[in-house]
């Protein structure tokens, strides 16, 4: 649940936040996607401490972050070792 007195946000804003189209929101709005979102009449809203965190959930750490080395991978079957 978004905190209250969030600072809320436009379809259009978080679209561009996320680097979407605002269709892309619409259609995961549609299938229970995306991050939380308010609906005041036909107005939608998004809380931007949820978009910011929705963005950061999808996060993949940087090698630097890793301490300069490659992520592990693992072998699936059939693969030589």
């Amino acid at each position: 649940m978004s905190d209250a007195g969030a600072r809320m946000i436009t379809e259009a804003e978080a679209a561009q936040l996320m680097g979407f189209k605002p269709d892309t929101l619409r259609a995961w709005r549609r299938e229970s996607r995306g991050p939380a979102y308010c609906q005041f009449g036909r107005a939608v809203r998004y809380a931007l401490c949820d978009v910011e965190r929705y963005i950061a959930a999808g996060r993949v750490g940087q090698r630097e972050e890793l301490g300069g080395q490659p992520p592990q991978t693992i072998a699936g079957p059939g693969d030589a070792s």
